[in-house]
């Protein structure tokens, strides 16, 4: 009789009568799959948040706040209506014409449930639309989870490349060279030729 095989996390014998799942090339009980994934999950959801959280913290510092009705600053208010302006545009609607109940519905409840912002949902709408051109069609608030994280990472880094940028000076780095270049040769009586006359 062979050798059982070892869980890769618990390192226990994964016995015939358990439960056993691939896992990086090797195999786990389903349980403590089950357990390493709840806890990978809670990692990055709490990672996400605190990242969140100092995105907001950043710039509420920077900011005035006037409030406005609903407890909402002006510059909330400002990025609510940019955020709804751009998803009517998406949605090829006109002025007059207002949003779904459904999509104005879910955004509060992404912001409710998930902790999203408005800035972040519009910087993921552009993300979807200008930067990676995926195909936005129905009521296209429903795609927001899936991509959210993904846009934020993106314009995190591109934050990152524009502070680098404002710092960063070619002077210095690079040496001027100046180059001198001989006179053309010319001919003193030069008279140009008459190609018309060649043939004749």
């Amino acid at each position: 009789m062979g050798r059982y095989r070892k869980c890769a996390i618990c390192g226990e014998d994964i016995l015939p009568t358990d439960v056993a799942v691939p896992y990086k090339k090797r195999y786990v009980h389903d349980r403590c799959f089950n357990l390493e994934v709840k806890i990978l999950t809670k990692n990055k959801t709490e990672t996400l948040v605190e990242k969140e959280k100092e995105r907001k913290s950043k710039k509420s510092k920077a900011k005035t706040k006037t409030e406005l009705k609903d407890g909402m600053t002006e510059e909330e208010y400002v990025i609510k209506r940019k955020y709804f302006n751009y998803l009517k545009s998406l949605t090829d609607l006109t002025d007059d014409e207002s949003l779904s109940v459904k999509q104005v519905a879910v955004t509060e409840m992404y912001i409710d449930r998930y902790n999203f912002t408005y800035e972040g949902m519009y910087d993921t709408l552009v993300y979807l639309n200008e930067i990676i051109h995926k195909d936005l069609t129905g009521d296209i608030v429903g795609i927001i989870p899936f991509y959210y994280s993904e846009a934020m990472k993106f314009q995190d880094e591109l934050n990152e490349i524009e502070q680098k940028s404002k710092s960063f000076s070619f002077r210095g780095k690079y040496k001027t060279k100046v180059v001198k270049t001989n006179k053309a040769h010319t001919r003193k009586n030069y008279q140009p030729m008459d190609v018309l006359s060649v043939g004749e």
